[in-house]
């Protein structure tokens, strides 16, 4: 779940679901299917399947090839996760963390959480810009 889920959160994603059911002809299609699949909010996607995030603020992983819908385990890709939240759906930049006093700027995108000349989240921090300390010696 994500560490600071309210009640607020919940509301908001409900609202969000209720538009992509209502009126599907605004989203890409792979998303409505999404929806309908996980009842989760579709947050990231790729050839593997989607980031979703459910009503309890739960992210979750669904496979569109087997259909299996598991939690979302990997740091880095929750990171990836809550960053593509907020850029699809702004409301939610609350959401994001603060870089605790520890973090330092990540070295492969220079602090600015983009590679490539910005067209994709840097996988070293999942997008945030820093990373703990600690995570650097690891």
């Amino acid at each position: 779940m994500i560490a600071n889920w309210a009640r607020e959160w919940e509301e908001k994603v409900a609202s969000r679901l209720e538009q992509i059911t209502r009126e599907p002809g605004g989203c890409r299609p792979w998303d409505v299917e999404a929806v309908r699949r996980t009842k989760a909010l579709p947050v990231y996607s790729d050839l593997s399947g989607f980031i979703v995030l459910s009503l309890t603020g739960e992210l979750l992983f669904y496979d569109t090839e087997s259909e299996a819908i598991r939690p979302l385990d990997d740091p880095l890709w929750k990171r990836v996760a809550l960053v593509s939240l907020v850029e699809k759906y702004p409301e939610f930049r609350q959401i994001l963390p603060s870089p605790p006093p520890e973090a330092i700027a990540c070295e492969g995108c220079s602090g600015s959480g983009r590679a490539m000349n910005g067209r994709v989240l840097c996988g070293g921090c999942g997008g945030f810009g820093w990373i703990e300390e600690k995570q650097d010696a690891a």
